[in-house]
């Protein structure tokens, strides 16, 4: 069969402290009649490369966590756009939150299910300092509770929901800090902010569910920006009940808007921790830029 009709599964063995592993069967049984490759990663950062020379195929089946997903999109966009694969995610993550962003069931034998009889949707991307994002970057607490996460699934073997929640209390009772930051969204004047966090978002959800931004649509070509006063322990901790709830409104501190282009600068004096799909990473100034439509991932038809 010619490689333009074939698909490619891409497959990071670590994810999810090893459970991703575990799928790997179940896609080749599904997919046991079509035409397709078996790749795994062996290193960080090797999604990236595996993607990048995916061109030709038709679909690029990904078997990892978010982390994973985001290496196989930065892989992706590097390939001309009329030339580009369709993406395709299998939720064998700890978090999974692309998966929620694009509406791809959580049962792994649905999302399998809709590599085959699903069709090709336009998601809008972002780009923070030239590097995409599917789902969500932030800089400020969520860069400690990513952080905090990689530790505990290593030391805990925790995932889901209580690995996520395990981390952000333990970040609220132990290192709550604010940062201190220049921000100027679209055309607006810089304006200088003390804040807990900074997160732009594609999607409504990060830490495996938590909806940190209800009103975001990744599909409406922007990006929006969720802004976070600083408070204190205490006032953190009571917002959490109106974050799980989806009330956002009661929650004082708490800012959001859409957006095409956001400046972020450090006034620290020092870099700012930042995560990028649950990829840490540092910088002092952060430029975040709206995609729109850049890349197609397949879902279920209705």
């Amino acid at each position: 069969m010619e490689t333009h009709k074939k698909k490619l599964v891409i497959i990071n063995p670590s994810a999810n402290s090893g459970n991703s592993q575990k799928m790997v069967a179940a896609v080749q049984e599904i997919l046991r009649n079509e035409s397709v490759d078996y790749m795994t990663t062996s290193r960080p950062a090797h999604a990236v490369e595996l993607a990048r020379n995916a061109a030709g195929y038709e679909t690029v089946i990904v078997i990892g966590g978010d982390g994973t997903v985001h290496e196989v999109v930065n892989g992706l966009m590097t390939i001309d756009s009329d030339k580009r694969p369709n993406l395709a995610l299998v939720p064998s993550g700890s978090g999974n939150d692309s998966c929620r962003m694009a509406g791809i069931p959580l049962d792994i034998a649905e999302a399998i299910t809709t590599i085959l009889t699903g069709v090709p949707k336009s998601f809008d991307l972002g780009t923070c300092n030239n590097t995409y994002f599917l789902n969500s970057c932030s800089v400020g607490i969520d860069a400690l509770v990513v952080a905090k996460t990689n530790e505990l699934k290593a030391t805990r073997k925790l995932s889901g929901t209580p690995l996520y929640a395990s981390a952000l209390l333990h970040v609220i009772l132990h290192n709550l800090r604010s940062i201190q930051v220049e921000i100027s969204i679209d055309d607006g004047e810089p304006t200088n902010q003390n804040i807990l966090l900074c997160a732009v978002t594609n999607g409504q959800t990060y830490g495996s569910g938590i909806a940190i931004n209800p009103s975001a649509n990744p599909t409406d070509g922007q990006l929006s920006v969720v802004l976070v006063d600083k408070v204190s322990v205490a006032q953190t901790l009571s917002y959490l009940p109106a974050l799980a709830a989806k009330k956002h409104e009661k929650i004082k501190a708490y800012h959001a808007q859409n957006f095409d282009h956001l400046t972020l600068r450090s006034t620290n004096g020092g870099p700012l921790v930042a995560q990028r799909d649950g990829e840490i990473f540092t910088a002092e100034k952060f430029e975040f830029q709206t995609i729109p439509a850049g890349i197609h991932i397949l879902v279920p038809q209705s």
